[in-house]
Parts: structure tokens; sequence; C-alpha cells
């Protein structure tokens, strides 16, 4: 597995199923299995934990250099502060932009490749929660309108209680 991750085909937030073809047939592999002790699967789930924490943690920097900016961020023509969002239509160039502005020795100590890296987390998150969102207010909408005709027609006479 060590290799795997040298190599760069295990990194934070990979999936079993996108590298288990890659070894599936490896002699180490099929002799583990069967075997006391920790599994191919839980191996490769401690791995990905460590490489996740570490993520997390530059994550954290960027973070933290976003909110410096933010608290530096100039009024608009409307007089309101123009802070940074981070947004599923946030660009690379926006957001390289504003990390690089506030830059302190954590931020120039990440490469570029692990501010894509970020970039890219960091987005899938607001993607994630933008469609949570969505979701939610949908449901509740629905739930609004089932309300609503519960009280036209009345509340359902049917009882489950056997």
């Amino acid at each position: 597995m060590k290799g795997l991750v040298d190599n760069g085909q295990i990194k934070a937030r990979t999936k079993w199923k996108e590298v288990y073809p890659l070894f599936q047939d490896d002699e180490r592999y099929l002799n583990m299995l069967g075997n006391p002790g920790s599994n191919p699967i839980e191996l490769f789930w401690d791995v990905v934990d460590g490489l996740d924490q570490a993520l997390d943690a530059k994550i954290v920097v960027v973070e933290d250099a976003i909110k410096r900016y933010n608290e530096k961020a100039p009024k608009d023509g409307n007089g309101e502060v123009a802070v940074f969002n981070l947004k599923p239509e946030t660009t690379w160039d926006q957001f390289s932009t504003v990390v690089k502005a506030e830059a302190d020795s954590a931020v120039n100590a990440l490469t570029e490749e692990e501010l894509g890296i970020i970039f890219k987390a960091v987005c899938l998150r607001s993607f994630r929660v933008l469609i949570a969102n969505t979701v939610l207010v949908a449901a509740t909408r629905c739930c609004q309108e089932v309300g609503g005709r519960e009280k036209e027609v009345g509340a359902p006479t049917t009882s489950f209680a056997g």
C-alpha cells in the first residue's frame, strides 16, 4: 500500500473501489485474506484516514487565510463588506488570489498541487452544502403544501394501531 501512496494512487478521500482493481490479483493482497488481524480494507482505511487528517489540517490553513482576507475585505459600492465565500462556481483564479493575498508561512509551505487538491475539496464541500440546502428547501415546501392540504381535506381517519 505504501507504494500506491508514494506514486499518488492512494491519496486523501480515495475510495476502495478506485484502487481495488490495482491489487486485486496481487499475491500479497491474496495472502492476507482470511488471516487473523487487520484485513486489507481496514489497513486501506487507516492509510486514507491519515491522509484525510493531513488534508484537513491543510484545509484549515487555507480557511484561516480566507478568514484573514475577509477581516480586511473592502466595502463595495453599496457600503457593504465584500467578503469572499467559496461557492461551487468559485474559480481557481479567485481562490488562489484570495489565499495568496493572505499567505503566511503555513500557506507558503503548501505546494501548488496541494492548493489544487484543497481547492477541489472545499469546492466539493460547498457543492454538497448547496445540494443539501436545496433538498431541505424543497422538502420544507413539500411538507408545507401537504400540511395545507391536510387542513383542507381533514386529518386522516385511518388508524394503523392494530
